[in-house]
C-alpha cells in the first residue's frame, strides 16, 4: 500500500512537471483580460467609428507656370508610395486611402524639383503651397551631378542651334557628358543652356589626374539632359559636327569636339506625356500608374456572420486579404481597378458569399467586370455587375465553401482550428473595366473613401453585414435592422446596441483568432484602441512586441 501511495505521488509530481516545462512565456499572460474588461462589456463612444483606414485630402498647389509635375506622397516612416499622379494646371489634388497609423507623410515632386517635404495629417487633410523662389533654388542646388575640376580637359561646342529629338530642353536645364566611374556614370562637365539665338556654349571635360576621378584618354562621352520642370534624367545620343571637328566624341587631353543634335531614346515609349522612368506602364498608352491600397501589402477584412445577433467575436466567420490597385491614365482618369481576394478563413456553419460596393460609381461608368466566382442560383447579374443596383456593386463569390473547400477533418469551418487540415485558397483577381469616355478619376471613384465590402449570410441575399456605419445596397432587407442586438437606424447601421461591430478591416494581412476565442484575448491593444476612441494603438493588429498572445492566434 506504501508503495502503491509513493507512486501515485511521484506520477502526480512528474505530471506536475511536464505541465510545467510545457508551459512557455506565450502560455502566461503578462496582461490578463478580466471579464469586465472583455469585449462585451465595454462603454463604447457613440463617437468611435472602428476605422483604421482614412480617407486624406491633399491639396498641394504649385507656382502658376509648373504643371504636370509628377507628385508621389510616402509614408514618412518608411518611404513606402502610397500614391502618385501627375498635377494638373498647377494643383495636385488627390484624396488618398491610408491606414490611420500613418500619421505623417513625405511629398516628392519631379524628381529634385522641389526637397522633399515632410507634413502631417491634420484632420484628414494636407495642404501646402509650394514658392516658385524655392523650386527655382532648388532647381539648382539639387542637380544629382558634379564634377571635379581637373588640369586636363576637352572643348566640345553646344550651338545655340543644337536641335533635340526625344525630349523638350527647355532655360533651366542641364546637357552634361558622362564617363564610367568603377561601373558607374559620373558626371564629367556640364553647361545650362540659355536658348539665345547667339548664344553658343561649351562645355569642359575634365579628365582623370591625381587624386581626381575624370575621362580617361580614349574615352567616348556619354550625354545625359536633366529636365529642371519634371526632375527627369535622360541618356542622349549625339551627333557631332564632323565637318568643323575630326574628333567624334572621345577624350582628348586639350581636344575640341562639337556637337549638332542630342537624340533621347524613347524617354517616353508609349507617348503618353509621363517619362518611362515614372511610368509603371511604360509602353502602354492606355495605363500609366498603379496606385495600391495597402500599398505595403495585403490588407484584411473580418467578419461575424450572425447578424442581426451577437457573435463569439473572433472575428473569423469570413477572413479574406485583400489588395486594390486603381490603375489610371497620363490624365489621372481611372481605366480599371484590379482587386485581389484571398480567401483565408471560413469559420462559419453558413455558406457566406461576399460582395463589394462602390459608393460612388454609377453602374453605367464600368464596361466589363471578370474574375468572380458565381455557381449558386440566388445571384442575378450582366457581366458581373448586380442586377437591380444603383450603384456600381460585385459579388466576388456567393459561397466561401465553393473557394475555400472544407477539408473533412471533422471541425467546423476552414482553418479557424489549429488541429484541423490548413487548406490554401486561390486568389481571386477582380478586373473591373472603366468607360473612359466618363473621366472619371480616383476622386470620383473613392469619393466616400474605402470601397464598401460587405458579407452576404448563408445564401439569403437581402442578409448583408457590412463594416460599422457603411451604408446597405439596394437588394438589402432593412427588416432587420433594430431586431435581435442589431441597433441600425439608417445613419448608425451595423452596430449593436453597445456599439459592437460585425466586421473590421485591418491595414496588413489579419491573423485571425482560433475559434471560440474572442479578439481581444489575442490582441492585447484591441481594447485600449477602443477605449481611445481610436486615438491609441491605431496599429493594434500589427505584429509588434506585446501586442499579442499568439496561443490565441490560428497557425498552420
Amino acid at each position: 500500500m506504501i508503495q502503491k501511495y509513493v507512486l501515485t505521488i511521484l506520477l502526480v509530481c512528474l505530471l506536475t512537471l511536464l505541465f510545467i516545462s510545457s508551459c512557455t512565456l506565450e502560455d502566461v499572460p503578462t496582461d490578463p483580460i478580466n471579464e469586465e474588461n472583455s469585449i462585451t462589456n465595454l462603454e463604447i463612444s457613440d463617437a468611435f467609428d472602428w476605422r483604421t483606414s482614412q480617407q486624406v485630402e491633399f491639396n498641394l498647389i504649385f507656382p502658376g507656370n509648373m504643371t504636370n509635375l509628377m507628385v508621389e506622397i510616402e509614408s514618412l516612416e518608411d518611404g513606402i508610395v502610397w500614391a502618385k499622379g501627375l498635377s494638373l494646371k498647377n494643383v495636385f489634388y488627390r484624396k488618398v486611402i491610408l491606414p490611420t497609423r500613418i500619421e505623417n507623410v513625405t511629398v516628392k515632386v519631379a524628381g529634385n524639383l522641389f526637397p522633399p517635404t515632410h507634413l502631417s495629417i491634420v484632420g484628414n487633410f494636407v495642404e501646402f503651397q509650394y514658392e516658385s523662389n524655392l523650386a527655382s533654388t532648388i532647381a539648382v542646388g539639387q542637380l544629382p551631378w558634379h564634377y571635379f575640376f581637373t588640369n586636363t580637359n576637352h572643348t566640345i561646342l553646344v550651338p545655340a542651334t543644337t536641335t533635340f529629338t526625344g525630349v523638350v530642353v527647355s532655360p533651366g536645364d542641364y546637357i552634361g557628358v558622362f564617363y564610367d566611374s568603377l561601373g558607374t556614370l559620373a558626371c564629367g562637365g556640364y553647361i545650362q543652356p540659355s536658348y539665345s539665338t547667339v548664344d553658343n556654349m561649351f562645355i569642359s571635360a575634365f579628365g582623370a589626374d591625381v587624386g581626381n576621378d575624370g575621362f580617361l584618354n580614349n574615352e567616348e562621352f556619354t550625354w545625359k539632359i536633366w529636365q529642371a520642370s519634371t526632375g527627369n534624367e535622360y541618356i542622349a545620343t549625339a551627333t557631332y559636327n564632323t565637318a568643323i571637328f575630326s574628333n567624334q566624341g572621345n577624350f582628348v587631353v586639350n581636344g575640341m569636339s562639337g556637337i549638332t543634335h542630342l537624340t533621347v531614346s524613347s524617354p517616353d515609349a508609349d507617348n503618353d506625356g509621363v517619362a518611362d522612368s515614372n511610368d509603371d506602364f511604360p509602353n502602354d498608352s492606355l495605363r500609366a500608374f498603379d496606385n495600391i491600397y495597402p500599398a505595403d501589402g495585403f490588407g484584411s477584412f473580418a467578419f461575424e456572420d450572425f447578424w442581426p445577433g451577437a457573435g463569439d467575436y473572433d472575428f473569423n466567420d469570413l477572413v479574406i486579404d485583400f489588395q486594390c490597385h486603381t490603375i489610371e491614365n497620363a490624365n489621372n482618369v481611372v481605366h480599371e481597378i484590379i482587386f485581389k481576394i484571398l480567401p483565408v478563413a471560413n469559420g462559419a456553419v453558413f455558406h457566406n458569399g461576399l460582395g463589394i460596393q462602390f459608393q460612388d460609381v454609377l453602374p453605367a461608368w464600368i464596361s466589363s467586370v471578370s474574375g468572380y466566382d458565381i455557381q449558386e442560383n440566388y445571384i442575378n447579374h450582366t457581366n458581373g455587375l448586380e442586377n437591380n443596383q444603383s450603384k456600381a456593386t460585385i459579388i466576388v463569390f456567393d459561397d466561401a465553401y465553393n473557394v475555400l473547400s472544407y477539408p473533412n477533418d471533422g471541425y467546423i469551418g476552414v482553418n479557424t482550428n489549429p488541429n484541423g487540415i490548413h487548406v490554401d485558397a486561390d486568389t481571386i483577381t477582380l478586373h473591373i473595366s472603366f468607360d473612359t469616355s466618363f473621366g472619371k478619376t480616383s476622386n470620383d471613384i473613392f469619393a466616400s473613401g474605402s470601397p464598401n465590402v460587405f458579407l452576404i449570410a448563408d445564401q439569403t441575399r437581402g442578409r448583408e453585414v457590412h463594416l460599422p456605419n457603411f451604408q446597405p445596397t439596394d437588394l438589402a432587407d432593412l427588416s432587420y435592422f433594430g431586431t435581435y442586438d442589431d441597433d441600425s437606424d439608417g445613419v448608425k447601421t451595423y452596430l449593436s446596441n453597445s456599439n459592437l461591430p460585425w466586421g473590421i478591416e485591418t491595414g496588413v494581412g489579419f491573423d485571425h483568432n482560433i475559434e471560440k476565442n474572442s479578439i481581444e484575448l489575442a490582441y492585447l491593444k484591441f481594447i485600449p484602441w477602443v477605449q481611445s476612441v481610436g486615438n491609441n494603438f491605431p496599429d493594434w493588429y500589427m505584429d509588434l512586441p506585446n501586442y499579442r498572445r499568439s496561443i490565441y492566434i490560428y497557425s498552420e
